[in-house]
Formats: structure tokens, C-alpha cells, sequence
């Protein structure tokens, strides 16, 4: 059974946010031991059949080890929910390789975007240690920290994973090579992710609920399953990343 308490790095991130490029290089450099990869609780029990209560592992590991960083990313909402969209649709629809693009899109506009990527892991995470989930982003340093003693919360986004050597050489005082590890080259997929990329368009509806977002006609009670998303978006990107971000989309 694997010893937990060697466990110093948690890559604690939601599905398609750049968390096996992090493990990748945090394995790399202080040994696969020394790393857990996980994006929920519910993922450990469910998916890895695992009884592991991992609010434990982090205490335990807290108790052995100097510091132990809990380490989480973001990633826009539609670019990650189509990612993940292809990345699980031979779960659902093993014959997707013969759809063709009208379907593929009627499939994800229909089933996906309305589950768009909801979970968000530093929410479990950080609510596990009764941490505020109210933060303010340095964008300029491309990072947010927040610790309980030793356990350092770790909190950035894919958009800068260029800067990420930097910005966990300054956090962690370590120099640390991070190599892009979902590489959509190798994707069985690629020639339908490519087109649909670059021909899908938003429906109308879910254009104005995020039109309405912006310009504030929809309050905070407002019962919109985009309305988390929108959050996130409000804490972790800036208002211009904000206005082009929704003009890339047809949005504004």
C-alpha cells in the first residue's frame, strides 16, 4: 500500500486545467512518490474504487513533511469544456469517429455545454480546511496563495503556464520544468476536434445568458447553471481578458 505520508504535492486540479502537465513536472522533479494527481474526492472513491479520505492524507502528510502544497489551475469554460467533451466521448459514444461535425455539435450543445465544466476542486479543497474561496488573483504574478500553517494552497491558470517555472521557483523557492503532457497530436480525435474548434458557434441562449452576466442584468440569485462559471471567470481573469474573452465568442 503506497505511503501516503510521503505525499508533499498535491496536484488537486479539475479535469482539463493542465494538471498532468503539472504532475509531470512535480514527479519528475521530487519523484512519482512524492506527487498525488487527483480531481475530486468523489474521483478517488468512485472512479479509483480507492477509500481515501483525502482531507486525511493532507493532514497526515502535514504532520511528517515541512510544508505541503495543494496545487490547483484554471482554464476558460468553453475551451476546457470542449476539451473534455473529446476527451470522453468514447465513453459515451464509442462510434463517434463516424459523426459527422453537425452531430458532434448537436451532441455537445444538447448533453456537454449545459454540465460546462461545473466543478471547480479548490472549491472541495479549500472548504475541506474551512479556507475563504474569495481571493483577490495577482495577475501580474499569475498566482494566489493561501495557507494553514504548513499546508500552502496554491491556486493559477493554464493560460500562464508559460510562466509557471517562475512563478513556482518564486512560491516554492524550486526550479521546476514543466512539458506539456495532453498533447492533442497524438488524440485519435484530432482532425474532428480541429473542426469543430474552428467552426462551432455558441447558441444564442447561452450568448445572452453570458451578454446578460456582463452587463449586470442578471442578479447573484439569478438561477443560471453558468452562473458558478461566470464567478470564476470574474476572479480569474481580468475585465479586459474578460471583454476579449467574450468577443472571441460572439458574446458582446
Amino acid at each position: 500500500m503506497r505511503d501516503f505520508s510521503k505525499i508533499k504535492y498535491f496536484i488537486y486540479c479539475s479535469g482539463k486545467t493542465g494538471s498532468k502537465t503539472l504532475h509531470h513536472g512535480f514527479s519528475k522533479k521530487f519523484g512519482g512518490n512524492s506527487c498525488l494527481h487527483i480531481h475530486s474526492q468523489r474521483q478517488i472513491n468512485i472512479v479509483r474504487n480507492e477509500n481515501i479520505d483525502i482531507k486525511n492524507v493532507i493532514l497526515e502528510s502535514s504532520k511528517k513533511n515541512d510544508k505541503v502544497f495543494i496545487i490547483d489551475s484554471f482554464r476558460e469554460p468553453f475551451e476546457r469544456s470542449i476539451s473534455s467533451f473529446f476527451e470522453n466521448l468514447h465513453k459515451t459514444n464509442p462510434n463517434f469517429k463516424s459523426y459527422k461535425l453537425e452531430q458532434l455539435i448537436n451532441l455537445y450543445n444538447t448533453i456537454h455545454l449545459k454540465n460546462i465544466e461545473l466543478y471547480h476542486s479548490y472549491l472541495e479543497s479549500w472548504r475541506m480546511f474551512d479556507l475563504s474561496t474569495e481571493f483577490e488573483f495577482d495577475f501580474d504574478k499569475g498566482f494566489v496563495v493561501k495557507n494553514i500553517d504548513n499546508i500552502f494552497f496554491i491556486k493559477t491558470r493554464l493560460k500562464d503556464s508559460h510562466k509557471w517555472k517562475t512563478i513556482f521557483n518564486e512560491v516554492m523557492n524550486e526550479e521546476i520544468d514543466f512539458q506539456t503532457k495532453n498533447d492533442f497530436s497524438s488524440k485519435n480525435y484530432l482532425s474532428q476536434y480541429i473542426s469543430f474548434k474552428s467552426k462551432y458557434i455558441l447558441p444564442k441562449d447561452v450568448k445572452e445568458i453570458f451578454r446578460k452576466f456582463y452587463t449586470q442584468e442578471y442578479s447573484t440569485e439569478e438561477n443560471s447553471v453558468f452562473y458558478q462559471t461566470w464567478q470564476e471567470m470574474k476572479k480569474l481573469m481580468t475585465e479586459d481578458e474578460i471583454k476579449n474573452y467574450l468577443n472571441k465568442w460572439g458574446i458582446i
